[in-house]
């Protein structure tokens, strides 16, 4: 699961799902699930200096159904484990 950072993130929403390694086109079925809106990964992207596991951010259980389905469907797709690098500008 690759992501793209958009100009000036305020929050998770304003991040991009750009590919899943996949068959299934995981981006539109993110999109239109509005899954950015409870993906933990892309929250922690907003405040992390530091590359992050994603097994470091499931490690709590998830705080809501929506979050347990996406995460669920992640990995039904073959995504277990990933490394989320995120990237700040300067502002």
């Amino acid at each position: 699961l690759a992501r793209l950072r958009t100009p000036r993130p305020r929050s998770a929403e304003d991040f991009t799902v750009v590919q899943h390694l996949s068959t299934f086109d995981w981006s539109a079925h993110y999109a239109e699930r509005g899954y950015q809106a409870v993906d933990r990964i892309t929250r922690a992207a907003l405040s992390a200096v530091a590359p992050y596991r994603y097994d470091e951010v499931w490690r709590a259980p998830p705080e809501c159904e929506r979050q347990r389905e996406m995460e669920g469907e992640i990995v039904a797709q073959g995504v277990r484990s990933g490394l989320n690098v995120p990237l700040h500008g300067p502002d």
